[in-house]
């Protein structure tokens, strides 16, 4: 079984939140080159399937032999694109020439003055070396950059359709009622009522842009899954989604259509006769 092996000390797992399920933390006697225990994750302990608590079983890599004294939750330690793969925690100090990374949590409000700290003991104990460091936060902003350009992408994609399909709208409800103006007044001569009027005007619309939305939703419903098939682990489409779109698609169109149409049923029918 692959693995994933993190050589870490005892503050790790409150630096990071992680949440202990069973067993125990490290100690910090534990925190030495030569003491074999290991903290493991849930999706560890599922693949394993061991007969009760895992809690002081023993595990190998095929060299070596380690006793498991912790279980923590499962955690995203890769992206969501990836499914979280089984993993070690090892508490180690002496690797190599030391530690490969260094995690730091502090006050969002003292990060200056952390960072001003932190380089100036750096000097002190490495003068070859410029100290590299990343935020975390910006890190994942980074693992997710082609969603964030995707996601604006269909946001102005979105907001340039609605400017030109409502413009287009516009323009048909102004034809449509020049069109049907000697109707009009021919309707309110006959005792036809203003709001008898707007729904004549309007209820076209509103019938194609109903079945444009229906039409729509199967074809919304497959792009997003063929999009969700990139991660893991994946949020369910709630109709309501479809449903919120499809009120705001209704208000936008009526919106669009309403001030002309009123206009129109508004107007005197003796000039509405006398139009053409």
């Amino acid at each position: 079984m692959e693995t994933y092996l993190f050589k870490v000390d005892q503050y790790f797992i409150p630096t990071l939140g992680l949440n202990l399920v069973a067993g125990r933390n490290f100690s910090e006697k534990e925190v030495n080159p030569f003491d074999m225990s290991v903290i493991v994750n849930e999706e560890f302990v599922s693949r394993m399937s061991f007969n009760g608590s895992p809690i002081g079983e023993k595990v190998t890599d095929g060299s070596q032999i380690f006793t498991i004294i912790g279980v923590v939750n499962n955690y995203q330690f890769l992206t969501s694109r990836e499914k979280i793969e089984p993993m070690v925690l090892h508490a180690r100090t002496n690797i190599g020439n030391g530690y490969s990374a260094i995690l730091l949590k502090c006050n969002p409000e003292s990060i200056s003055n952390v960072i001003a700290a932190i380089k100036e003991g750096w000097k002190e104990i490495n003068t070859k070396e410029e100290l590299n460091y990343i935020f975390w936060d910006q890190e994942l902003e980074k693992r997710y950059e082609a969603e964030e350009r995707l996601s604006k992408i269909i946001m102005y994609a979105s907001l340039i359709a609605i400017v030109v399909l409502t413009l287009g709208l516009f323009g048909l409800t102004v034809l449509v009622s020049a069109q049907r103006t000697n109707e009009i007044g021919i309707r309110k001569v006959n005792g036809a009522s203003e709001l008898d009027v707007l729904l004549l005007l309007n209820s076209d619309y509103m019938k194609w842009v109903i079945i444009a939305f229906i039409l729509a939703c199967p074809l919304a419903v497959k792009l997003l899954n063929l999009w969700l098939e990139n991660f893991a682990y994946k949020t369910e489409i709630n109709w309501w989604v479809f449903a919120v779109a499809g009120i705001m698609a209704l208000f936008i169109a009526l919106l669009t259509v309403c001030w002309h149409s009123w206009r129109a049923a508004t107007r005197n029918p003796v000039e509405s006769l006398k139009y053409e």
